[in-house]
Parts: structure tokens; C-alpha cells; sequence
């Protein structure tokens, strides 16, 4: 065995040697629907749903922290004036485990606890709950998406029910109203740190003239070895590898991918999907998503920053379509109420461009200020579930 090879098969050696093993009891990136249960006493305003800005005081996430959706009060803004609510996960188990910890990304703005209280709670049968966290007495704002891991071993270590609640109740007293809760990507697992096999927050294709590029981002990796990119054309058909990517072992850290497909046989409709290998030869599987290769770049859902923007009177909203669907186009302002609708309907594949100019549903003119527009897409094969994509636009009289 040469020296390179020796080293190699050392590195790998080692690599095994510090993988520390973890038990996942619960995961949620809000993609879909789990099960959390909404309450309260008071005006009531959690959902799962894409954040599109607009509160009263202090910053407001527009989008959520990865893919198109997060757990949150308000997503057009702030909590209500003495609103008392709540979201409560479903149920999970951590029996067998003395370490368990809770991981998520957070957006929360609030006024101090003496006017608004927020809390993280933990219940072992959903009707007592213990305080893990509440907010200190001077306003928070975080500005952009933290990430939050508590130790809530004390209540949930060799539970076999637990549940995670968070709560918000407001006072109705100083009007200020901030956005509340923002939550995504949460994780419970016996890691004092946030390393999820693989957290996948990213998944995307464009082709181009010479193939497809295929891009995809983790939060955090645990024992990932390697990428094996897999191409098929029938969702259901015998997928074939078409390249590699090494990983990047156990990381906290974000990490971005890229890989560019130039094997494509000839113009159709491609599927793929990733294979991220670990340490032990496991394999998980990630997609699949589509794109539609026609040799003229006809590209993966993609909307494109308004031109111009700032706009003086009217401004033009590219957006591209990989396969037929149902889009629906709309312009908001910050406080989420709808202005205008540009389209509403059914679109081939390819690339588009709405106009606004600058009016609302009434013809009339819009003030001076930041706008939001939406455009939202669900492919004809319902393949890649409904996308929403968010962007603003100033409009400048």
C-alpha cells in the first residue's frame, strides 16, 4: 500500500473512531403538516404558514429560515393586543435516553416580559408544563433566525411522552406590537449540540444550455461521508448514479453543494434525488425534484428579483416554470393585505414576466413604500408540492 493510500485508509480509521453516536426523537421543518394543536384563551394567531413581514415595531422575517414554511404568530405581522396562545407539538418519545435536548431556529421580537410573556415549555402528559426558557424583561428583537438548543433533560430523559410547547401572552398594555414567535427547523435529540444527520434545508435543479446544476445546503451533518447524485426519468423508475460530492463528516455549521449533470442523453423530463452516504455505509435519500431539460435552459421554479426596483411607476416580475402547474401572482403590502392580483391560473413550462404598475385592484395609485409579491406554484404531476416564493419591491413616487 502506497503512503496516500495508507493515510486515506488511517483518515477513515480515525473518522470512525470519534463518531459519537445519537438517538433523533423528533423532527419538524414544517414542510408539511405534523400535528401541532393551536390554543389559547385570546386571539389566537399561530399557524404554519411563509412569513411575509409587516410587524408593527422591530424586524420581521420575510420567508422562513429554509424551504417555504415555519411555525409562528402572525405570519402578516404582529401578535394581536392581548393575545394568550399557543403551539403545542405532537407527541414523541425519549424513553431509554437521560440527555435530551431541544434544537430550533428563531425569529422572536417581543416587548419585555412584563407586557408580553414568551415561554418554552415541556409537558410529560400535555397538561402540566415546566418553564425551560421565557424571555427577559427588556424588549428582544432578534433581526434575523438564531439558533436555539435547550437542555430539557430534566423533564423529558426516559419520558415516553413528551411534548414541546411555545407560548406568547400579552398584557394589551404599551401598543407596540413586535412579530412574536418565528420557528423552523426544529430538532429534539440526545446532541447538547444541533447535529441532525443530515439537515437538508436546500434542494435545487436549473438546467441550462449544457445540462442540469443541481444545488442543495445542510444545517448540519452528522458522520456524512459522501453525496452520490442519482438521475432517473420516471419518478418511480430505476434511479442510476451520475456523479459524487464528498461530505463534510460531523459539522454545526451550514454547508452549501453543486453539482452540474453534462451526461444528460438528449431533452426531457429528469428526476433527482441524493444519496448521502455516512461513515457505517448507510444511505438516506433525499427527493426526488424535478426539472424539464430542453437544451434551452428552461430552468427549476425560480422568481426573479423585480427590474427595476426601486420602481418609479411600473416594474416587471420574471419567474420560471419547469413543468405546466397552477401559478398565482400577487402583490402585498408590508402588512400582508393584498393589492393586486397579477395572475391567477394555469401556465406551460418555460419563462414569464408579470408587470405591476403600481395600482391596486381598484386602479388606483400606491403610496410610497416596500411591497411584497407572491407567486405560488404547484406543477400539473404534483410532484414537488406547493412552492411559494416571496421578494420585495420598493415603489418610489
Amino acid at each position: 500500500m502506497d503512503r496516500n493510500a495508507a493515510w486515506k485508509a488511517l483518515t477513515v480509521l480515525m473518522l470512525f473512531a470519534v463518531r459519537a453516536p445519537g438517538q433523533t426523537f423528533f423532527v419538524d421543518n414544517f414542510e408539511t403538516d405534523k400535528g401541532w394543536a393551536f390554543g389559547g384563551s385570546a386571539n389566537q394567531s399561530w399557524a404554519r404558514g411563509t412569513p411575509a413581514g409587516g410587524a408593527a415595531t422591530g424586524s420581521d422575517p420575510i420567508g422562513a429560515h429554509a424551504g417555504s414554511y415555519c411555525l409562528g404568530t402572525n405570519m402578516a405581522g404582529s401578535y394581536a393586543s392581548s393575545e394568550s396562545s399557543y403551539a403545542r407539538s405532537p407527541s414523541f418519545s425519549c424513553a431509554g435516553y437521560s440527555q435530551v435536548y431541544l434544537h430550533f431556529y428563531r425569529w422572536l421580537g417581543t416587548k419585555g416580559s412584563s407586557n408580553t410573556a414568551c415561554s418554552v415549555q415541556v409537558s410529560t402528559d400535555g397538561a402540566a408544563w415546566t418553564g425551560i426558557w421565557g424571555n427577559p424583561n427588556p424588549a428582544l428583537d432578534d433581526g434575523a433566525w438564531a439558533n436555539i438548543s435547550h437542555d430539557i433533560s430534566a423533564v423529558a430523559a426516559n419520558q415516553a411522552t413528551v411534548y414541546v410547547r411555545f407560548r406568547l401572552k400579552d398584557s394589551g398594555a404599551n401598543p407596540p406590537r413586535y412579530t412574536g414567535w418565528n420557528i423552523d427547523n426544529l430538532l429534539v435529540d440526545t446532541s447538547s449540540v444541533r447535529t441532525l444527520a443530515v439537515s437538508l434545508s436546500q434542494f435545487n435543479c436549473q438546467a441550462d444550455d449544457d445540462g442540469v446544476t443541481l444545488t442543495w445546503r445542510t444545517e448540519s451533518e452528522r458522520d456524512c461521508y459522501r453525496w452520490e447524485i442519482e438521475r432517473s426519468t420516471a419518478q418511480d423508475g430505476m434511479y442510476r448514479p451520475v456523479g459524487t460530492v464528498a461530505g463534510h463528516g460531523t459539522t454545526c455549521d451550514p454547508h452549501g453543494y453543486r453539482y452540474e449533470d453534462r451526461s444528460l442523453p438528449g431533452k426531457g423530463i429528469y428526476f433527482y434525488r441524493l444519496a448521502e452516504i455516512d461513515l457505517s455505509g448507510d444511505t438516506t435519500h433525499h427527493g426526488p425534484i424535478t426539472v424539464a431539460y430542453d437544451g434551452q435552459g428552461i430552468a427549476e421554479f425560480l422568481v426573479e428579483p423585480a427590474y427595476p426596483n426601486p420602481a418609479h411607476g411600473q416594474a416587471s416580475i420574471g419567474y420560471q416554470l419547469p413543468l405546466p402547474g397552477r401559478v398565482s401572482l400577487g402583490v402585498y403590502d408590508v402588512m400582508g393585505r393584498r393589492v393586486m392580483i397579477l395572475y391567477d391560473g394555469d401556465r406551460p413550462s418555460g419563462r414569464f414576466t408579470a408587470n405591476w404598475d403600481g395600482r391596486d385592484a381598484d386602479g388606483r395609485r400606491v403610496a410610497s413604500g416596500v411591497y411584497l409579491y407572491r407567486v405560488e406554484y404547484q406543477d400539473e404531476l404534483g410532484d414537488g408540492g406547493r412552492r411559494v416564493a416571496v421578494k420585495r419591491l420598493a415603489m418610489i413616487r
